[in-house]
């Protein structure tokens, strides 16, 4: 049998409760040595708060006089524009000096330089003087000449594409049936090729448009007219297909050394469900419930589960046999919320 101890975070009423309870305990000479100590504390404490003051007096007095010092430095600075008639006169200065080290910019930021091969050339003319607006088509290009990589996506369509797929049918003397061949461009049943498919499901799933902004999106871009009831069947169809992912996913949550569990508020159809979320460093299993309660636990992870689930100390993960790990933020936010309450626990 597994043996595990699971500390819950006691109410207001509960540390009154006990610490009344062990205040009665207590004979009357530790109660007085008790309040002597809270009042020796309480003196040092305001002791040091008044030295605080007055120390915070000084530096908002000194930061004052530093303020009124740099404001009149700026003041007294002469103005750093050059007049027009001094324009140019700095030629025979000295511009021996260093110049400022540009700082290192953070990882990611700018544009990365184009190292892809072209595909494709294309000649940009010069017809007409950019300066003077002269017509120079016809004169000759110079043997020098500038590149430039432009990297674009490929123009929009103006219809989409609908292909008339003639399925061949063929009699097989052995099963004695018609066999009917099948269509790689688009799922069985199915009247949206691949390539929206793909689109679609990475809208939803990745970028988590809603319906009718990914049929707003279709419409305006790659002229795809599908209502959002028939974006919502479809992809129904492509998770009954993905079935034997998602058991791979959840077979990879019930072999996990170190699992994380958490549930938040889902609406569906108006109404009020449960999303739960079973995470490993490497994999993610979502499923929507109506509870909150333990059934949804007992149907992902089973009675008992060998791993560590770290949880936030949800009733509903206590019915499972496990070792369990509660998150530490939870901890700290129960230690603010409990020390305050009991000056016994400040002083023991």
């Amino acid at each position: 049998m597994y043996k595990f101890t699971i500390k819950v975070p006691m109410s207001i009423k509960s540390i009154l409760i006990a610490t009344y309870q062990t205040l009665l305990k207590w004979p009357k000479p530790r109660l007085i040595k008790a309040l002597e100590s809270l009042k020796i504390r309480y003196a040092e404490l305001e002791a040091q708060v008044n030295k605080l003051k007055e120390e915070n007096a000084k530096l908002k007095q000194k930061l004052e006089q530093e303020k009124i010092q740099a404001t009149n430095k700026q003041v007294n600075k002469p103005s750093s524009k050059q007049a027009e008639w001094e324009k140019g006169c700095s030629k025979g200065k000295d511009k021996s000096k260093k110049k400022r080290k540009r700082r290192k910019p953070r990882k990611g930021a700018g544009n990365c330089p184009k190292n892809k091969e072209p595909n494709g050339t294309e000649t940009a003319t010069v017809e007409k003087c950019d300066l003077c607006g002269k017509d120079l088509s016809d004169k000759a290009p110079l043997e020098s000449y500038n590149e430039r990589i432009i990297e674009d996506i490929p123009d929009l369509p103006e219809e989409t594409k609908i292909t008339l797929v003639k399925q061949e049918k063929k009699y097989c003397d052995e099963c004695q049936e018609v066999i009917t061949a099948k269509s790689d461009l688009a799922l069985p049943k199915a009247d949206i090729g691949l390539n929206a498919t793909v689109l679609l499901c990475y809208l939803w799933i990745a970028l988590c448009l809603p319906y009718t902004k990914i049929r707003e999106y279709l419409a305006t871009f790659f002229q795809l007219k599908i209502s959002t009831s028939g974006l919502s069947r479809h992809v129904i169809r492509v998770a009954g297909i993905m079935r034997a992912v998602h058991g791979e996913i959840l077979n990879d949550i019930n072999n996990g050394s170190v699992l994380s569990a958490d549930e938040t508020g889902w609406r569906v159809r108006g109404r009020s469900w449960w999303l739960w979320v079973f995470g490993t460093p490497d994999t993610a299993y979502f499923t929507v419930d109506k509870t909150r309660g333990s059934d949804v636990v007992r149907r992902v992870l089973g009675e008992i589960f060998f791993g560590v689930l770290v949880v936030d100390g949800w009733s509903a993960y206590l019915y499972l046999l496990c070792e369990q790990q509660s998150c530490l933020s939870h901890y700290c936010r129960y230690a603010s919320f409990v020390i305050p309450l009991s000056p016994i626990l400040q002083i023991l």
